[in-house]
């Protein structure tokens, strides 16, 4: 199966009734077998899973879930897959009568809940790719820190690099048209971050949010590094402190941006509840690239 989370707001914990899901990749990007109960899916995100479904019976109806991270977990979607030995054997027109799993005793993959001793939070980073990045011997490390503000501004904020917050503004033509021009198109506020081309660039990117963004970016595959997170009750008013460089990561971000690990390739990945999230890639494809969250 590939799942995929087309939405444009929430993440869902994605299970299937009695089953394990083994993880195979993610973003198209092959891993190592990977097993859990659950996996939390942000808008963009996509998952392919393997699934044993070793019945006794000649059928079998279940519940497919997605579920949205309400305090009960009751809310969401719910599919019925009907499963059958044989193809000689009629399928079951029954709804399914399964239960949904305890969320406090599943293995849950891409949780950004790490702070919460009730549940078993497993980071992406657990992932391990088949296809391993080449790291280019020249690198450089850039900020980028981001802000929501509700009504009545509702904007979208960023700085680079410590730089001034500005709300992006989208060129008034297209990238992509064979006419765009980097230095004639881009509007004052367009935030751009200019990069060389061949050298690995480790990218922070940082949220006082208090509430997960995925971020995506275009035209590269990236190493996802390491994710920070920290409890909501921490950010009062739906707003976060900007995390301490020297504290949000488990080493310092210069011993993350040249350290060797092979972390698992994405092209969308979570920047938690007032968190951090440390990537890595290379400048080996020229052009002009989208870096946003799916929620804008």
């Amino acid at each position: 199966f590939r799942i995929i989370n087309g939405g444009g707001i929430f993440s869902y914990f994605f299970s299937v009734d009695g089953y394990k899901l083994q993880v195979v990749g993610t973003d198209g990007a092959p891993v190592e077998p990977y097993d859990t109960d659950v996996i939390l899916i942000s808008s963009g995100e996509r998952y392919d899973v393997e699934i044993d479904f070793n019945i006794t019976q000649p059928t079998w109806n279940v519940w497919i879930r997605a579920m949205t991270p309400s305090a009960e977990q009751k809310k969401g979607i719910k599919g019925v897959l009907r499963i059958r030995r044989s193809k000689d054997v009629p399928y079951s027109d029954s709804l399914p009568e399964t239960q949904l799993i305890d969320m406090t005793k599943a293995k849950i993959l891409n949780c950004d809940m790490f702070k919460r001793p009730s549940i078993d939070c497993n980071s992406v980073t657990d992932l391990i790719p088949k296809v391993k990045r080449v790291q280019l011997p020249e690198s450089e490390t850039h900020i980028a820190d981001f802000l929501f503000q509700f009504v009545p501004q509702y904007a979208h904020l960023w700085s680079i690099d410590h730089g001034v917050w500005k709300q992006n503004v989208l060129p008034h033509k297209a990238m992509i048209a064979d006419t765009f021009s980097p230095t004639k198109d881009l509007h004052p506020n367009s935030l751009v971050l200019k990069l060389p081309a061949n050298k690995s660039v480790t990218l922070i990117i940082r949220s006082v949010t208090a509430f997960p963004h995925p971020i995506h970016l275009h035209g590269h595959k990236f190493e996802v590094l390491e994710v920070a997170a920290r409890l909501r009750e921490d950010c009062p008013d739906g707003r976060c402190d900007l995390p301490d460089l020297n504290k949000v990561f488990s080493t310092s971000v210069e011993d993350l941006s040249t350290r060797p690990t092979q972390g698992v390739l994405k092209d969308t990945a979570v920047v938690p509840v007032g968190g951090a999230l440390a990537i890595r890639f290379n400048t080996d494809n020229p052009g002009v690239w989208f870096l946003h969250c799916h929620l804008d």
